[in-house]
């Protein structure tokens, strides 16, 4: 799962609708694992949506061995401070993250957290 830049949860596009994508090695269910953790952890009040505009955030996890978060860094913002902020910390309380199929946590997951998901 190692940085091959496979989607692990995909992304719009991708092989599945899901938020997370993991260091590669396709999905067997671990994005929607992943996501089922820190969707429920980010505090936002989203807006209604006007429009087709979707702000996504792009982030990667840094994970210790036993799977807890390490740090959290924004690759590409989604233009709106405070959820980028929520989404940050979001991530962060998912600690640890779920254990993946394989039963070794990759040292990192890239993913995109979209705000109407």
């Amino acid at each position: 799962m190692l940085g091959s830049g496979k989607e692990a949860a995909g992304a719009s596009g991708g092989t599945s609708d899901r938020n997370q994508m993991g260091g590669g090695g396709g999905d067997d269910g671990y994005g929607s694992k992943v996501r089922a953790c820190v969707r429920p952890k980010v505090v936002y009040n989203t807006p209604a949506r006007e429009g087709t505009n979707n702000p996504t955030l792009q982030y990667r996890v840094d994970l210790n061995n036993d799977g807890t978060v390490r740090n959290v860094r924004i690759l590409r913002s989604s233009g709106i401070a405070l959820f980028d902020d929520a989404v940050q910390k979001g991530i962060a309380k998912c600690s640890p993250f779920p254990k993946p199929p394989s039963g070794k946590y990759p040292s990192y997951i890239d993913g995109a957290y979209r705000m109407y998901e």
